[in-house]
């Protein structure tokens, strides 16, 4: 409106100009001796000179006018130095509304149809990701074991702290159903039972490590398989690392489609288990197809979130939130605005 306001004025300044000199061009062509001027005349160009003038002020009242029309003001050059701030790296959205307001200290978005981030905040902060670790845990089983392999799990693994299945004690389960635990319950129990199959604990943290190193990521450091906090504050990672973790997840089919399951059936010895996703987006938010929660003390709430519908496909990591499907649903909206 403020743009609106102020080419009216410049508009009305400016006719009133050309409206008071040919009032006076009129009045001086009827005294010019050389051309018959009569008072009639002199009167009709008057009253032309009126209904243009009335026409041209009644011009900004028109709905279709361009200077009343928003998708004129939205894409002519004035307009978009006006709206130049709202713009964030290649959002089309963000042209027309700013970033929603978030609880987030880091985050990052990634559009995966077109490969190309879309917004970031903080994304290269490291900080404690909580059961996002899990994601790594995920690709460093799928490298040591088949998914049809079968472990016992350890007492020990049915003590740690964190979330867990509930597995007992030398429980035989398939490393298939053994990562559903790991990813839909964030099983602990889980993790500590693939980290010690065939490996030592120690071993799998390594390698862990290794294959943090292996996909550049520059902030992450593993300290246990879990996602539990370190008293030294060494297990930790980022928005932005936390993206490329979830992309080489989601290159796997048969990790894609874990993360996507909302519910699953566990059966083993004679035990029967369902597993509940805990990331409740896949049942409340349509298009949700991962990927995986984590929440502890000193990490607060963290997620990494995929949407895909029709031609959309977004990836949105938040860490250290305070309400994590919050802000990952105001994030979501701004970006289907069209």
């Amino acid at each position: 409106m403020f743009v609106l306001s102020k080419l009216r004025i410049v508009f009305l300044k400016s006719f009133s100009f050309v409206f008071l000199h040919t009032l006076i061009l009129i009045e001086n062509l009827g005294r010019v001796p050389d051309i018959t001027f009569t008072l009639s005349v002199r009167m009709c160009l008057y009253f032309v000179v009126i209904v243009t003038a009335f026409t041209a002020f009644s011009l900004p009242a028109y709905k279709h006018s361009a200077l009343l029309n928003p998708s004129f003001i939205e894409s002519s050059p004035l307009a978009s130095a006006v709206l130049a701030d709202s713009k964030v790296l290649g959002a089309s959205t963000s042209s027309v509304k700013p970033f929603p307001e978030v609880s987030a200290t880091s985050v990052y978005v990634f559009d995966l149809a077109a490969n190309t981030s879309i917004y970031e905040k903080n994304s290269t902060l490291s900080l404690p990701p909580a059961s996002t670790t899990k994601l790594i845990t995920a690709l460093v089983s799928l490298d040591l074991y088949n998914l049809d392999d079968s472990l016992a799990v350890p007492t020990e693994c049915t003590q740690v702290a964190g979330q867990r299945v509930g597995f007992l004690s030398e429980e035989v389960l398939t490393v298939k159903d053994l990562l559903y635990g790991l990813l839909l319950v964030s099983g602990g129990d889980a993790a500590c039972t693939l980290a010690t199959g065939t490996t030592t604990y120690d071993e799998f943290i390594s390698l862990m490590n290794a294959k943090a190193q292996h996909l550049h990521l520059d902030k992450t450091h593993l300290t246990n398989p879990i996602g539990l906090d370190a008293l030294d504050n060494t297990h930790v990672s980022s928005a932005y690392d936390l993206s490329i973790i979830s992309r080489e997840v989601l290159k796997n089919e048969f990790l894609q489609n874990v993360v996507a399951t909302s519910h699953y059936t566990s059966v083993s010895n004679s035990h029967s288990r369902l597993f509940e996703n805990t990331n409740i987006l896949l049942q409340t938010q349509p298009g949700t197809t991962g990927i995986k929660t984590g929440r502890t003390d000193a990490a607060g709430e963290v997620l990494s979130y995929r949407y895909t519908l029709q031609n959309k496909d977004y990836l949105i990591v938040v860490m250290q939130s305070g309400d994590r499907f919050g802000d990952t649903l105001k994030i979501l909206n701004w970006l289907l605005l069209e």
